[in-house]
């Protein structure tokens, strides 16, 4: 497997995302430690030999890096990376996005992902206020440019029966999205925006009949990741996949973990780019054995899911810290939303079939 890789330029965010799960304090990365990170990205490259190699920048809040070392990093990343195709693209929440910052991510192709839970009212009641104002100004920009790929929007306990107003602000903004759940967060308060398994699951589903009937402009990335996995066996998405190897997040101090949202805890430490490891090294090391016996056990214990092999658990991340270790709470919507869609596609199939089968006479 040829790993995406997701650097890390900063652990540290300024907004206030009430049910934030991921890192918001810490350190920028150095420019040494992004020397080290592209050569440690070279020599996996060159072991694996990959038609191209995709990095993504996530945090923390990536922009809050200046604006020399962003230009640092992608130069470094360019010349260590001659011999492969690179394909980058940026999770931030835009607030520092401006048209410097746009032009250099224009000229080295760096396409643009935000965070934004719907209309304003919506939004900024979970993120803080002024998150909306700021984020479209980014998004805007972004668009102008051609660099914007798409949102990602949180759906909590306290958004969760205005979901439908939430789809309909993206499909008015003409706006790829991906609808997440909360899940347990970081921050003081966070448990009262956590939403159930099961009140996730019903979202969805009470939103993807207008979303096959009715929508306009609007592409929900869950439904076709969900539709993939049933008709392909391929989830394309890594929290539905056994997905250690899938990515290797390096944070600012050089740490490589399978995941961002395990940087900054030490338990979840694969290895670090100053020595150079190789794939097997970090594979071999503590934290990814206990992911590994993770899939094993989830193979045993959901043995008799139909479902299984295009779930794989769920999410490990989830798994750990919201859930037993093994399987993640958002079992019950995945499963809710795979039942469904299957039983949809067998009723259309069935009504497709009953013609012919009443000309040849079959019942």
């Amino acid at each position: 497997m040829v790993p995406t890789f997701m650097i890390m330029p900063s652990m540290a965010c300024q907004a206030s995302c009430k049910y934030c799960f991921g890192p918001y304090q810490g350190p920028m990365m150095s420019k040494d430690i992004m020397t080290q990170s592209a050569e440690f990205i070279k020599g996996v490259a060159n072991q694996t030999q990959p038609s191209a190699i995709r990095i993504i920048f996530h945090g923390g809040e990536p922009l809050l890096l200046p604006l020399d070392r962003w230009r640092f990093l992608l130069t470094s990343l360019c010349e260590s990376l001659t011999d492969y195709p690179l394909s980058f693209s940026v999770q931030s929440n835009l607030w520092r996005f401006d048209e410097e910052y746009a032009q250099l991510f224009a000229k080295f192709h760096v396409h643009v992902a935000s965070s934004l839970d719907g209309p304003e009212i919506i939004c900024d009641a979970q993120r803080g206020d002024g998150y909306f104002q700021k984020t479209m100004a980014g998004i805007r920009l972004a668009q102008r440019y051609g660099l914007l790929s798409g949102v990602i929007a949180t759906i909590t306990d306290q958004s969760k029966d205005q979901v439908q107003e939430v789809v309909n602000f993206f499909d008015k903004e003409e706006l790829s999205v991906l609808l997440h759940e909360a899940q347990t967060g970081k921050r003081p308060g966070a448990e009262s925006y956590t939403i159930n398994p099961k009140d996730f699951g019903e979202a969805l589903l009470r939103v993807l009949p207008w979303y096959v009937d009715d929508a306009q402009h609007i592409f929900i990335r869950n439904y076709h990741q969900f539709a993939s996995g049933l008709l392909r066996g391929n989830p394309r998405v890594c929290s539905l996949r056994d997905c250690l190897g899938m990515f290797l997040a390096i944070a600012p101090d050089g740490n490589i973990s399978s995941c961002q949202r395990f940087a900054g805890l030490r338990e979840y430490v694969l290895g670090n780019v100053r020595s150079k490891p190789s794939l097997e090294q970090l594979f071999d090391s503590e934290p990814a054995l206990r992911q590994k016996d993770r899939e094993e056990r989830v193979r045993k214990e959901c043995a008799e899911c139909g479902f299984v092999h295009i779930c794989h658990g769920g999410c490990y991340h989830n798994a750990v810290f919201a859930g037993d270790g093994i399987i993640d709470p958002q079992c019950v919507s995945i499963r809710m939303i795979y039942s469904y869609l299957q039983e949809k596609m067998l009723d259309e199939l069935t009504a497709q079939c009953e013609p012919k089968y009443r000309q040849l006479g079959m019942r």
